[in-house]
């Protein structure tokens, strides 16, 4: 069997007290031919307030979303099954991946 790649990047709306409120999961998953198999941006709604800076014009990291979009999305416990059903069988490789896994709960 083929082996398949998931890689992935967390966005947070903030991660006051170490802990981050996962906004947004953007992921590809590819096999080892570099095709892509699935990707997504799974925007979700934090359900607390964003951090400042990342609606600041003048920061040179900001969110991808108005704070309204990412208020009409599900929650995090909405998309957790799917999320989850990805890390099956798969190599994982992520951006930050560290930092990103310990800021939300375990999936």
């Amino acid at each position: 069997m083929d082996n398949t790649f998931l890689f992935f990047d967390i966005e947070c709306a903030n991660c006051f007290n170490g802990i981050g409120k996962m906004c947004s999961l953007g992921y590809v998953i590819i096999n080892e031919n570099f095709e892509i198999l699935d990707e997504d941006d799974v925007v979700m709604n934090p359900e607390t307030e964003f951090d400042w800076y990342l609606f600041d014009p003048k920061n040179d990291c900001t969110l991808a979303y108005s704070k309204d979009y990412f208020r009409m999305q599900h929650n995090f416990e909405s998309y957790h099954s799917e999320i989850k059903n990805h890390q099956v069988r798969i190599i994982q490789m992520g951006h930050m991946m560290k930092k990103d896994i310990s800021l939300k709960k375990e999936f």
